[in-house]
């Protein structure tokens, strides 16, 4: 699955979990380790989000990437 690159600028619909993790955040979220993690944003091979050169993460763009990776 390719990974999308989200634009920081959208806007959650109401009641949706949209938290921004850091990229140690995101690694503890998925347990991994944070070298993992950043090979995997490297690779593109999940969904981030770039503000200027920081790497954050939507939670719930995680979480739709985990149902669709359990899924196929």
């Amino acid at each position: 699955m390719t990974a999308t690159i989200l634009n920081l600028q959208r806007k959650p619909s109401s009641g949706e979990d949209d938290e921004i993790l850091t990229l140690e955040e995101a690694a503890i979220f998925l347990k991994l380790k944070r070298r993992t993690l950043y090979d995997m944003v490297q690779r593109r091979k999940i969904p981030f989000l770039r503000a200027g050169k920081f790497i954050r993460f939507s939670k719930q763009a995680l979480l739709t990437w985990m149902k669709a990776e359990a899924e196929s």
